[in-house]
């Protein structure tokens, strides 16, 4: 299992070589509870951010590119004016994309994507975005 503080560290380490404003205050958790989403970053009281990666993104199994882009992604919702995906945000995103093309730092990444057997596959309803294709995958009504 990947370690998330060298992840943390080392995609830091990224955002520092290409200028990228990223927040000073960052604290990392594994979330071993998201089935829908890989990451997640919330901006505390205080002024400080909590990032949380899906323990998923850590195994072993899984490419460093596809847990690097998460945290990658993450990071950028630090910057000011970036807790959202847009033009801002967009703009630092693109930077890491031209910089690093390995990797794919974009708004939204599917299973498939990331190299992941999906665990929705036996899911109750499907919904199709008529716009991009996307699938969401429900369970309930």
């Amino acid at each position: 299992m990947k370690s998330i503080y060298k992840v943390y560290s080392d995609c830091c380490a990224i955002c520092f070589s290409l200028d990228i404003p990223i927040a000073d205050d960052i604290h990392v958790e594994v979330n071993t509870r998201a089935k829908k989403r890989w990451g997640l970053c919330t901006k505390n009281g205080d002024g400080s951010y909590t990032i949380q990666i899906s323990d998923r993104l850590l195994q072993d199994d899984v490419t460093e590119e596809a847990t690097f882009d998460t945290m990658l992604h993450e990071l950028l919702h630090t910057c000011p004016n970036c807790m959202n995906h847009k033009a801002e945000w967009k703009h630092w995103a693109n930077i890491i994309n031209s910089n690093y093309p390995k990797y794919n730092i974009k708004a939204t990444t599917s299973c498939e994507e990331k190299g992941i057997e999906s665990s929705d596959k036996t899911a109750k309803y499907v919904v199709t975005c008529n716009e991009c294709n996307r699938n969401w995958y429900y369970m309930r009504n």
